[in-house]
């Protein structure tokens, strides 16, 4: 049976491509990359690759962390000073 690659969402992605999705620069991602932050990744050799799904679930885990009341919880979005 032929698989179609264009049918099939990707299993991971590359560092380029999760820097890409997130918005942010590789350097930042791979300065969030665990062991070193707290972005999930697999490791494959020297081949790092984020599975979308784990992506997703750290971004769902921020949302509680930053809820857009700032630290001070005055709800204007920005840190005391």
């Amino acid at each position: 049976m032929a698989v179609d690659a264009t049918s099939i969402s990707k299993l991971l992605l590359t560092v380029p491509e999760a820097a890409k999705a997130l918005s942010i620069s590789p350097r930042s991602l791979w300065a969030m990359t665990s062991p070193r932050g707290p972005i999930p990744a697999v490791r494959f050799s020297r081949s790092v690759r984020y599975s979308p799904q784990a992506l997703q679930a750290w971004i769902d885990s921020q949302n509680g962390h930053q809820d857009g009341n700032g630290a001070d919880g005055r709800g204007d979005g920005e840190p005391s000073a």
